[in-house]
């Protein structure tokens, strides 16, 4: 009966991931692109936040080459809502 048996894995990947983005230490971005490979949408998500949070400039390429790949537009949708809360814009 733990937290993680009755909420899911993701929850907690979740979790972290966003203690990663809230610490804004760039060593921790190379472990937050795997998460862009994650097979959970919500997990690329958080992902993409985190690594804005951490870093806008190499976030913003990332994510760029990212959205190249990514399937889930809802993803798609959150990074470019992501790239406007956090006022990157293309030029």
């Amino acid at each position: 009966n733990t937290a993680f048996s009755w909420r899911g894995k993701n929850i907690i990947k979740r979790n972290c991931i966003i203690a990663l983005g809230n610490s804004r230490d760039d060593s921790h971005i190379d472990l937050l692109k795997s998460g862009l490979r994650d097979e959970s949408s919500m997990i690329r998500r958080y992902s993409a936040w985190a690594i804005l949070k951490i870093d806008l400039y190499l976030g913003k390429k990332l994510l760029d080459k990212h959205k190249l790949t990514e399937k889930d537009l809802s993803v798609i949708e959150e990074i470019r809502r992501l790239e406007h809360h956090f006022k990157i814009y293309d030029h």
